[in-house]
C-alpha cells in the first residue's frame, strides 16, 4: 500500500507530456491522474457547450475515452494535455449536438403512420392515449416552462422572440427547452 501512495504522490509532480508517454505504454495510473488533473476543466467546457448535464457528461467521458485511444497519435505543443483536451472536448459536443439535432428533426418518413390520414381505431387510441399523457406532462410544468413550450413549440416564436416576452435570457429559454424536449421526447419514447 505505501508503494501505491508513493506511485501516486510521485506522478503529482510528473508534467501531463510524460504522463502521456505512460499512458501510451498502457499505464492507467498516469491515466487516473491525468483525469483527476483535468476533469473538473474538461466538464465545465462541456457543460458551458451544451447547457445540459447529462450531454455535458457524455462529452466529457468520450473526450477521455479518446485520450485513452488516441495516446499514441497525439503530439503536444507544450507540455500540458489541456488545450489538446479542450479542442478534443469541443468536437465532442459538436458531435453531440448534431446527434441531438437529427433526433429533434427527424423527418416523417420514419413515422410512417403520422403521414397517412386515414389511421385504424387502434392507432386513433394510441393516439388520444399519447395526447392524454403529453397534457398531463405539460399541466405538471412550471408556468415559465409552460409558456415557453406554448411559445416555441406551438406558437412558433423564435428563441429570441419568447425569451423577450417571457423576460429570461436566451440561454436561459434555450436551455430551459432543451430539459423540456428531452422529457417530452423520452414520454414519447
Amino acid at each position: 500500500m505505501r508503494d501505491g501512495l508513493n506511485v501516486e504522490t510521485a506522478l503529482d509532480m510528473v508534467p501531463d507530456i510524460d504522463l502521456l508517454a505512460l499512458i501510451e505504454a498502457g499505464d492507467d495510473q498516469a491515466f487516473q491522474k491525468i483525469y483527476a488533473r483535468h476533469f473538473k476543466a474538461v466538464a465545465w467546457i462541456a457543460l458551458r457547450f451544451l447547457g445540459t448535464r447529462d450531454l455535458s457528461e457524455d462529452a466529457t467521458q468520450a473526450t477521455f475515452i479518446v485520450l485513452w485511444q488516441k495516446s499514441k497519435e497525439i503530439v503536444l505543443a507544450d507540455s500540458s494535455l489541456m488545450p489538446w483536451l479542450a479542442t478534443v472536448c469541443r468536437l465532442q459536443c459538436r458531435n453531440i449536438q448534431k446527434k441531438e439535432w437529427k433526433r429533434a428533426h427527424r423527418p416523417l418518413e420514419g413515422f410512417p403512420h403520422l403521414q397517412s390520414g386515414d389511421k385504424s381505431l387502434e392507432d386513433q387510441a394510441i393516439d388520444a392515449a399519447l395526447i392524454r399523457s403529453l397534457e398531463g406532462e405539460i399541466s405538471k410544468m412550471s408556468i415559465i416552462d409552460r409558456e415557453i413550450f406554448r411559445l416555441c413549440l406551438i406558437e412558433g416564436y423564435s428563441y429570441e422572440q419568447a425569451a423577450e416576452s417571457l423576460g429570461i435570457t436566451h440561454s436561459a429559454l434555450r436551455n430551459r427547452l432543451s430539459r423540456l424536449k428531452l422529457k417530452l421526447r423520452t414520454l414519447l419514447a
